[in-house]
């Protein structure tokens, strides 16, 4: 019975320290109490919301082939680019972030490319394209030359007063009758291909002349002409010098690799069973762009 007190005294602190402690938990922030997270976790952030910055775009390449061409005439743009969401070409439009165009040469002959990434920041390249302008009308083929016919040789006549001695009675004996002979020349072969005005954009320029055959011909004669390799503006035949010349084709084809990318013409003839040259056809005018 002299216990019980302290039972009593020990039931009231109790009751007090719970009091206190609900207290003091209970002035504690929302938020301020530290939660264990699980052992190698990392510390979760605050998403930002516009994620990492985008890496700057990078034009690795931008050419132009070939990188001279007349106004008019079509031109390969090839690029190739890093950390691109979008390319943009001047005068063409959207693109591939890679790849390659034929464009149309304009007067001006500037082109820009552009490239931009996920975020708005973007980059140029810029590729001038040189421009050759042909002045004037291609001349016209050279006429066909006739083929000479054998010359009679006449003797001169004498004047009476340069004769001595007696006067010569006229001659009438009956004088000889003169024949003239023609040779006619075999007539040009129709040409097949490249017909006149024809284009190519290829590499390499492996060109192929083709023809029908003539009756009578043993042989054949090609000539091909060549735009600004022997002068500039000029065919090789104006300054008087031959670019590419075959003289005996048994067959009726001819192949041959041509300069660049600029203005040729070729022609043909046909040759007898004595070598004597036919008439030559036009002249067929073609072009390489590439």
């Amino acid at each position: 019975m002299e216990r019980q007190p302290n039972k009593v005294r020990d039931s009231r602190t109790f009751i007090v320290m719970m009091l206190i402690g609900l207290l003091v938990f209970g002035c504690i922030p929302e938020g301020s109490v530290r939660r264990d997270r699980p052992s190698g976790t990392a510390p979760s952030t605050p998403s930002s919301g516009g994620g990492s910055a985008a890496a700057t775009p990078v034009i690795v390449l931008f050419e132009a082939h070939p990188p001279s061409v007349t106004v008019g005439d079509t031109c390969t743009f090839r690029w190739r680019t890093r950390n691109a969401a979008s390319v943009e070409l001047s005068g063409v439009g959207s693109v591939a972030v890679n790849g390659e165009k034929q464009v149309t040469i304009g007067s001006r002959g500037v082109y820009v490319l552009t490239a931009t990434n996920r975020v708005g920041k973007s980059v140029t390249a810029r590729r001038s394209v040189a421009r050759v302008t042909i002045q004037g009308n291609i001349p016209a083929p050279p006429r066909v030359q006739p083929i000479n016919r054998p010359k009679v040789n006449i003797p001169p006549r004498v004047k009476r007063d340069e004769v001595k001695g007696p006067a010569l009675r006229p001659d009438r004996s009956p004088k000889p009758t003169i024949t003239k002979t023609s040779i006619r020349p075999l007539p040009a072969p129709a040409v097949l291909s490249p017909k006149n005005g024809a284009r190519f954009n290829k590499f390499p320029r492996r060109t192929i002349l083709r023809w029908r055959p003539v009756k009578g011909a043993s042989r054949y004669g090609v000539e091909i002409d060549c735009y600004n390799c022997c002068k500039a503006k000029r065919w090789c035949t104006d300054v008087k010098k031959t670019y590419k010349k075959a003289g005996s084709l048994s067959g009726t084809t001819y192949t041959f690799n041509f300069a660049g990318a600029q203005p040729g013409r070729w022609r043909v003839w046909a040759l007898d069973r004595k070598g004597r040259p036919g008439k030559k056809s036009a002249w067929q005018n073609f072009r390489y762009t590439r």
